[in-house]
């Protein structure tokens, strides 16, 4: 019984980081496009790319939630999207982010749980995991 509670708390974070991701990208994408050096932009990336692979795929990884599935992100729609949209508005926006800042090799390290994961997974400050319920 407590493992249902456990995967509905995990299914709320998992929408928490979504919404997270997808607002800091809004925020993100327009100051890497007006950057006269995209570089200053790279530990933001970064740290978006940890929380994609923390907050969100090890979590859909553990849990196995149809991708069909609703989950609300209030950042991306007033009503319920799926799983797989609220992927193809975070995790991929953030992958092509990547690609377009030469950061490609960097976010596919820490997507893969390489030793770049393991480095910010012991550096990022506590309140940072504690907003996507880590």
């Amino acid at each position: 019984m407590f493992g249902l509670f456990k995967g509905t708390k995990e299914f709320y974070h998992l929408g928490n980081t979504f919404d997270l991701v997808y607002q800091v990208l809004l925020d993100l994408i327009p100051k890497v496009q007006h950057a006269y050096d995209k570089s200053e932009h790279n530990e933001a990336v970064l740290s978006l790319a940890y929380a994609c692979k923390a907050g969100i795929n090890n979590r859909l990884e553990k849990y196995e939630w149809p991708l069909h599935s609703g989950i609300y992100v209030p950042s991306i729609s007033k009503s319920n999207v799926t799983i797989f949209v609220a992927i193809s508005k975070t995790v991929a926006v953030v992958e092509a982010l990547a690609d377009s800042m030469d950061l490609h090799d960097e976010v596919t390290q820490i997507m893969d749980g390489g030793e770049l994961y393991r480095m910010f997974d012991r550096m990022v400050p506590r309140v940072f995991k504690d907003k996507i319920g880590l």
